[in-house]
């Protein structure tokens, strides 16, 4: 139950969040965006091979993901010492 109420909760802040911007009209891509897509991909492999952004993306995704791991487990602690225990 509470969980339904989180994430009904959840949801209706996205949606006032993002309503101003579902107002907004469609955007159309022009032929163009697949030329950059591919300009973009060949760019990469060309700084592949000197640079590796694959493993540096990895690992900072990895680092990025231990230290949000860390402050939940310090913010889930706060909140259950905040919490009175109930007798």
């Amino acid at each position: 139950m509470i969980t339904n109420i989180i994430l009904t909760l959840l949801f209706f802040v996205v949606s006032v969040l993002t309503f101003p911007i579902r107002l907004l009209d469609d955007v159309e891509l022009d032929a163009n965006i697949v030329a950059a897509f591919s300009d973009a991909g060949e760019s990469y492999d060309i700084l592949s091979t000197v640079f590796p952004i694959g493993t540096i993306v990895a690992v900072t995704a990895l680092l990025v993901t231990v230290e949000l791991a860390i402050l939940v487990w310090h913010a889930t602690n706060w909140l259950i010492r905040k919490i009175p225990t109930v007798n």
